[in-house]
């Protein structure tokens, strides 16, 4: 089953515009595109989101903005780039609009900017990180909900339900799964 590959498919950006369309003139956006489409790439089981917040945080320890403002107008035409890659991604345009609250909110906390950046960096990372091993956190509090002989309705296609189950499997339940669509 290698449904990772057709979502980094529908969501790769066939043609790119020229650098010179950099609407910041700062930095290169489609390089967030590429950093992107790498991390989707090089880690199969990484949530969209989560790859567009390491795209964006990188975005950020790139930038060579001056202030919050200029950062903000950086990150928003970095996350209008990933959108524009899929319209239709949800978990994209969650991803890069949590970012840019998170930016704006970080820099309400924290008044120097050399600072704010710092920790907008530290917090994407972490939040990144937090997201990646989430995944096994719940599979793990999802065990014992999972009985043997149980019949699991699941709609559509999710990591975290998918996870979990291999992970009831895996401790030696036996349980069988209808699952109402597939992509």
């Amino acid at each position: 089953m290698d449904v990772k590959k057709e979502e980094v498919e529908r969501i790769t950006c066939k043609s790119l515009a020229p650098a010179s369309s950099n609407p910041t003139g700062s930095h290169d956006q489609d390089e967030v595109v590429r950093e992107f489409e790498m991390y989707l790439n090089n880690h199969h089981d990484m949530a969209i989101a989560v790859a567009a917040i390491k795209a964006l945080t990188s975005v950020v320890k790139r930038s060579k903005a001056t202030t919050i403002m200029g950062l903000e107008i950086e990150l928003k035409a970095a996350a209008d780039k990933l959108k524009a890659c899929n319209r239709s991604s949800i978990s994209l345009a969650a991803g890069c609009e949590l970012f840019n609250r998170y930016v704006t909110r970080t820099s309400l906390d924290i008044p120097k900017f050399d600072e704010c950046v710092e920790k907008i960096v530290e917090r994407g990372e972490h939040f990144a990180n937090k997201s990646i091993s989430s995944r096994s956190t719940i599979a793990e509090l999802v065990d014992r909900f999972i009985n043997d002989g149980m019949t699991i309705l699941i709609h559509g296609y999710s990591r975290v339900v998918i996870n979990s189950l291999l992970h009831c499997a895996k401790q030696g339940k036996y349980f069988s799964v209808i699952c109402t669509e597939g992509r």
